[in-house]
C-alpha cells in the first residue's frame, strides 16, 4: 500500500509538471543554471540564473521550457530538470479576470493591443439566428523578426436573453481549440480571456477563430423557425502581445504600428520630394485600415519625413535640454545605416521609422512579402511601381480580349452543410490584370451524392449582394462546371463573390440529428476578365483605367499647407483605389493651364483652357438644377464642398480633385467614389454625386454666366410657349390660304364689270314694268 501511494504520488508530481502552462512561474531546482539561446547545450549561453531568479515559463518542447527572466525580459531555453515550479503562478490565474491577465503580461515587457475595431470590425461581428454552426475568423499581425513572450485574447461579447443554457462560446487560435465559454444570456456586456503561449504567434499572423452555437432550446424544430436570438462579437474585442524590442527591425515597426499612426513633417515649407513620400506613406497606412494624425516638428511622431539633418538637430536640441555637458550628436550616432534612407530613431522611450533623403518609400510597398529583397543589400534594390505595373499587364503574344485567371482568393476547402453553408471573397482591382473587368466566372462545385427521400441542394451566387446566378446541383457526386455571368452594372472598384449552398429539409424528424453532407467548389474554379478600352463613364471605372499608370499634378500651394491636401490625397487613393507613383509627381501653380500627355489625376484649382471638365469653378458660382429648373444645390452657399469629378483632356482622361480651402478632410468613413462623374465632398464623405452625361436628371448652372445657352435655358418655357403660338399661326395662315385655292379651282367664274351689273338692274326693271301693265283678270 505505501509502494502504492508512492508511485500514485509521483505520478501526480509528474503530471503537473508535465501539464505546466504558458504564464507558470519557475525557479531554479539547484543553486544556479544556464539559460541557452535554443534547446540545446551545443547552443550558445545567455545568461546564468540562481535559485532567487524569477522565471516564467513560455512553452516546452522535448525536455526543454522556453522562459522569461524577470524583471531583465531576456529569453531562452532551460532544461526541464534544472527547474521547477514555484508557489506563485500570477499569469495562470490571471487568465480567470481579464484585466489582472494583461497586467500580468504587462510585467514581461511593453504591450501592443490590436481590437477589432482596428481591424475595421466596427460594429464588431453578429451572429443571428439560432443556428449551432456560426463562425468567424479574425487574423491579427504579429512580429516577425521580434520574439513574442506571450499574448492574451480578450473577448467581450453580449448575448441575447432568449438563448438557451446550452448556447458556448468556443474559441480557436491557429486552428487549435483553447477554450470553451458557456454564453451568458442577460444581454449585458461580459469579458473572458484566453492566455496564448508564444508558439502561437509565429509566421507573422495569428488567426483566432470565434465559434457559438446560439440555441433558442431543446426542441430543434422550435430552433430551426426560430429567428430570434444573437450573440454580440463587441468591437473592444482584443488582442494583447508582448514581445522584445523592435528597434532593429524596420519592417517590424511597420507592421506593428498602433491604430492611429503620427506622421511628422518638417516646420516650414516641404520640398517636392518630402510631400511624395508622406502621400505614399499616408496611401499605404490608409490602405491598412490606420488613422493618420500629422504633425510638425519638434513633435516625433511614429513616423518622420525629413532630412537627415533636421531630425540630428532636433534631437540635439532635446539633448541639450534634458543633460549637462551633452555632446552633440552626428548622423552617425542617430542613424545605424547614415547612407540608408529608411532608418530607426529612438526617442525618449519611443522607437521611430525615418524616412530620409533620397525620400524612396518603396521598401514599404513590399515590407511584408518579399523582406528578402530588401534584405538583400544596404541599399534597396526592389520592384519600383513601374514593374508593379507591369506584373499585371496581359500577354502582349495574345490576340484574345479574354483571359483566365485562377480565383486562388476563395478558400476552396470542403464545407460540412446541415441547411446552409456559406463561401466569400472580394476582388479588388489590383487583383485583376491592368486593362480588364471581371466577365464570367467557371465554378466548379462537387455536391453530395443523396437518396431519393432526401431534399436538394441548391446554388446562388451574388455578386455585391445581387443575386445573378441559381441552380439546382445535380444528384449524381460527381463534379460540375456553371458558367455565372457577371454583369458589368453590377460591378464595382471592389467586388464581393458569395456563393451559398442549401439544404432544403422538407421532410423528417426535426428532433433527431440534423443531416450533414460535404459540399465543395473545387480550387480549379477560376475567373474570365475582358480587356477593354473603354473610358471610364463612372468614378468606379477609374481604378482599371488609371491601372497602367498615371501622372499627378499638385498644386504648388498645398507644399506650404499640406495637412488637408495629404489628407484627401491619401483617401482617394485608397479608396478608388489607384497606386500612386512618387516618381511621377509634379507640382504646378494654379495659374499654370495643364495639358497632361497620358491619364492623369490632379489636385488644385488649376486653369482649364486645356481641360474639357463638367463642372468648371472658374465661371463663378456653381448650382445644380433638376429637370425642372430648380436649384437643390450651390457651391456658393456650401464653401466646404470639394469637387472631384472625370475630365478630358487633350489626350486622355484624368481625375480633377478641387479641394475645398475651408474644409478639414481627415475622414474617418471611405468617401465610397463609385456611381457618376462629378462628386461633391464635404467634410463627412460624398454628399451629393451626378452623371453629367444625364442632363435631364441634374444639371450644372452657373448665375453668374449669361451666354446665349444660358438665357435660353433660362426662359425655355416662355420660349417654347412662343414658338407654339407662332406656329400656330403659320399653321391657320396656311390654311385659309389653301382653302381659298381649293375654292377658286371648284368655282372659276368670271367677276362681272359695272355696266354688266347696271344692264342687270335695267333688265329686272324692264320685266317689273311689264308685268303691270297686264289686266288683272288675265293674271
Amino acid at each position: 500500500m505505501k509502494n502504492v501511494l508512492c508511485v500514485t504520488v509521483a505520478f501526480v508530481l509528474l503530471s503537473g509538471q508535465a501539464e505546466a502552462k504558458i504564464g507558470d512561474a519557475l525557479s531554479v531546482s539547484g543553486k544556479q543554471a544556464v539559460i541557452y539561446a535554443a534547446p540545446n547545450t551545443a547552443s550558445s549561453k545567455v545568461m546564468n540564473v540562481d535559485s532567487k531568479s524569477k522565471l516564467i515559463e513560455m512553452e516546452r518542447q522535448a525536455g526543454w521550457v522556453l522562459v522569461t527572466a524577470r524583471p531583465s525580459g531576456v529569453q531562452g531555453w532551460m532544461e526541464v530538470k534544472s527547474i521547477k515550479a514555484a508557489k506563485r503562478a500570477p499569469l495562470k490565474r490571471a487568465a480567470s479576470s481579464p484585466a489582472t491577465a494583461r497586467k500580468a503580461l504587462s510585467a514581461l515587457g511593453p504591450v501592443r493591443t490590436v481590437t477589432l475595431e482596428d481591424l475595421g470590425y466596427r460594429k464588431g461581428h453578429t451572429f443571428r439566428g439560432s443556428q449551432a454552426g456560426h463562425v468567424q475568423d479574425f487574423y491579427f499581425k504579429t512580429p516577425m523578426d521580434s520574439s513574442v513572450r506571450g499574448g492574451v485574447f480578450r473577448l467581450s461579447y453580449r448575448a441575447s436573453p432568449m438563448l438557451h443554457g446550452l448556447s458556448n462560446i468556443r474559441v480557436f487560435v491557429n486552428d487549435v481549440p483553447l477554450t470553451q465559454i458557456v454564453a451568458k444570456s442577460d444581454n449585458l456586456r461580459h469579458e473572458d480571456a484566453i492566455v496564448l503561449p508564444a508558439s502561437m504567434f509565429r509566421g507573422g499572423m495569428v488567426k483566432v477563430s470565434v465559434e457559438s452555437g446560439t440555441l433558442v432550446d431543446k426542441n430543434l424544430c422550435l430552433d430551426i423557425r426560430s429567428g430570434g436570438g444573437f450573440l454580440h462579437i463587441l468591437p473592444d474585442t482584443a488582442m494583447d502581445i508582448t514581445y522584445s524590442s523592435i528597434d532593429r527591425s524596420i519592417r517590424d515597426t511597420w507592421r506593428m504600428l498602433p491604430h492611429t499612426v503620427s506622421v511628422s513633417l518638417p516646420a516650414g515649407k516641404l520640398d517636392a520630394a518630402q510631400f511624395a513620400a508622406a502621400m505614399s506613406v499616408m496611401e499605404l497606412l490608409t490602405n491598412a485600415g490606420r488613422k493618420i494624425d500629422i504633425k510638425r516638428l519638434p513633435e516625433v511622431g511614429n513616423i518622420v519625413i525629413a532630412s537627415k539633418s533636421d531630425i540630428v538637430a532636433e534631437f540635439n536640441r532635446r539633448g541639450a535640454r534634458l543633460k549637462k555637458g551633452f555632446v552633440k550628436l552626428k548622423n552617425g550616432d542617430v542613424f545605424r545605416t547614415p547612407t540608408d534612407n529608411l532608418n530607426l530613431v529612438k526617442s525618449g522611450g519611443m522607437v521611430s521609422l525615418a524616412v530620409s533623403e533620397p525620400y524612396d518609400v518603396q521598401p514599404l510597398y513590399l515590407i511584408d512579402g518579399q523582406w528578402e529583397q530588401l534584405a538583400a543589400g544596404r541599399h534597396y534594390d526592389i520592384n519600383k511601381p513601374d514593374y508593379f505595373y507591369s506584373l499585371r499587364a496581359l500577354p502582349k503574344d495574345s490576340n484574345s480580349e479574354y483571359f483566365t485567371m485562377p480565383l486562388h482568393q476563395l478558400n476552396t476547402e470542403p464545407h460540412y452543410v446541415a441547411r446552409e453553408t456559406v463561401w466569400s471573397t472580394t476582388l479588388s482591382p489590383h487583383d485583376l490584370p491592368s486593362g480588364t473587368r471581371l466577365d464570367m466566372l467557371s465554378l466548379n462545385i462537387v455536391a453530395p451524392v443523396r437518396w431519393d427521400a432526401d431534399p436538394t441542394y441548391e446554388l446562388y451566387a451574388f455578386l455585391n449582394n445581387v443575386l445573378v446566378f441559381s441552380k439546382r446541383l445535380e444528384n449524381d457526386g460527381a463534379k460540375h462546371n456553371y458558367s455565372i455571368p457577371l454583369p458589368v452594372e453590377y460591378q464595382q472598384q471592389y467586388n464581393n463573390l458569395r456563393f451559398v449552398v442549401q439544404h432544403d429539409i422538407v421532410s423528417g424528424d426535426c428532433f433527431g440529428i440534423m443531416p450533414t453532407d460535404f459540399v465543395q467548389i473545387t480550387p480549379d474554379t477560376s475567373i474570365i476578365v475582358k480587356a477593354t478600352d473603354t473610358e471610364p463613364t463612372k468614378f468606379s471605372g477609374l481604378s482599371q483605367y488609371f491601372s497602367s499608370g498615371f501622372d499627378t499634378v499638385i498644386a504648388e500651394k498645398f507644399l506650404s499647407d499640406p495637412e488637408n491636401a495629404l489628407h484627401l490625397i491619401s483617401r482617394m487613393a485608397a479608396d478608388l483605389p489607384i497606386m500612386m507613383d512618387y516618381s511621377r509627381v509634379s507640382f504646378v501653380k494654379e495659374s499654370e493651364a495643364i495639358d497632361p500627355s497620358g491619364p492623369f489625376v490632379a489636385f488644385g484649382n488649376f486653369n482649364l483652357d486645356n481641360i474639357d471638365a463638367p463642372v468648371r469653378m472658374d465661371k463663378g458660382p456653381v448650382e445644380i438644377r433638376d429637370k425642372d429648373g430648380q436649384s437643390f444645390f450651390s457651391l456658393n452657399v456650401l464653401p466646404k464642398i470639394t469637387v472631384a469629378e472625370i475630365v478630358n483632356g487633350s489626350s486622355a482622361q484624368g481625375l480633377l480633385v478641387i479641394p475645398s480651402t475651408q474644409a478639414q478632410h481627415d475622414f474617418s468613413e471611405k468617401l465610397r467614389l463609385i456611381e457618376g462623374d462629378v462628386a461633391f465632398i464635404d467634410a463627412h464623405g460624398v454628399t451629393l454625386h451626378i452623371n453629367s452625361k444625364q442632363p435631364t436628371l441634374a444639371e450644372v448652372y452657373y448665375p453668374d454666366t449669361k451666354d446665349w445657352f444660358a438665357v435660353l435655358g433660362e426662359y425655355r418655357f416662355w420660349l417654347l410657349g412662343l414658338l407654339w403660338f407662332l406656329l400656330s399661326l403659320a399653321v391657320v395662315y396656311l390654311f385659309r390660304i389653301a382653302r381659298g385655292r381649293h375654292e377658286g379651282d371648284d368655282h372659276d367664274v368670271e367677276m362681272p364689270t359695272t355696266e354688266d351689273l347696271h344692264a342687270q338692274r335695267m333688265h329686272h326693271t324692264n320685266i317689273n314694268v311689264e308685268d303691270d301693265d297686264i289686266p288683272p283678270a288675265s293674271k
